[in-house]
């Protein structure tokens, strides 16, 4: 993968995580809330919309108000990621890195046109939190190849996967899960991006608990190292009372 394609992996991505948004109607979703939100433009990344009524926004709090941004934002990007890196069955360890690196960039200048706003994240999730997402998505595409793929020893599908756990996650953890992370600290170092750099700087944490949200699920975020994962673990449990209240399958 080249530089230009590097940049074409961003610029599709950016551009899925926003049709993702109006697929999945997110504009209506996060419309006006009532008198709370008048006269005020909710911004999505690069689109903005005006605002609508939205019976929703009148009956949550104010705290899971602020969280259901995010928690949309955190929707677009999964759905996009899920595009740009599919099952993973056609790319090596090397070209997943150039894609995750590709992902990461838009993500990174996302927060800092989001930092100008306010002083802070007034719509996106923190990058570490999008970050942490991200590797989520990654470590499982081992997993996800062998329920989808065929079982060349003739091992059932259990079987085979209790055969090559240890070595999933001991190789493509080496050539793939860690490198994204540290390919993602280096981006952040070379943009000015202090914070993130500071707030991924965990590496063994973040596989521990990508290990925790695997294993526990969401009810787990106190045992949580990371930052980024328990935000994710805050804003998923949100998630699902969006989807519940809304009549989104869960």
């Amino acid at each position: 993968m080249q530089k230009d394609d590097i940049l074409r992996t961003s610029l599709i991505w950016l551009i899925l995580h926003e049709l993702c948004h109006y697929e999945m109607d997110h504009f209506r979703v996060a419309g006006q809330r009532g008198d709370r939100a008048r006269h005020e433009i909710r911004r999505f990344g690069l689109v903005c919309r005006t605002p609508a009524p939205n019976a929703y926004f009148n009956t949550v709090t104010d705290t899971d108000h602020s969280l259901v941004r995010p928690c949309l934002e955190l929707q677009a990007d999964h759905e996009a990621i899920d595009y740009v890196l599919g099952d993973g069955e056609n790319h090596d360890p090397a070209e997943l890195r150039l894609r995750a690196a590709a992902i990461f960039g838009v993500m990174v200048l996302i927060d800092r046109a989001d930092c100008r706003v306010a002083g802070g994240h007034c719509s996106h999730p923190s990058t570490t939190a999008r970050v942490f997402q991200l590797l989520g998505h990654l470590i499982q595409l081992p997993l996800i190849r062998r329920r989808i793929g065929a079982n060349p020893d003739g091992l059932s599908a259990t079987t085979q996967q209790g055969a090559l756990a240890h070595e999933i996650c001991q190789t493509y953890r080496t050539e793939t899960i860690l490198h994204v992370l540290f390919d993602a600290i280096e981006i952040a170092s070379v943009t000015g991006a202090k914070k993130i750099a500071a707030d991924l700087s965990d590496p063994a944490g973040f596989i521990a608990d990508i290990g925790t949200a695997m294993t526990k699920g969401v009810s787990a975020e106190a045992q949580y190292r990371t930052d980024g994962a328990r935000e994710w673990a805050t804003l998923a449990l949100v998630n699902e009372r969006i989807r519940v209240e809304l009549g989104w399958s869960v």
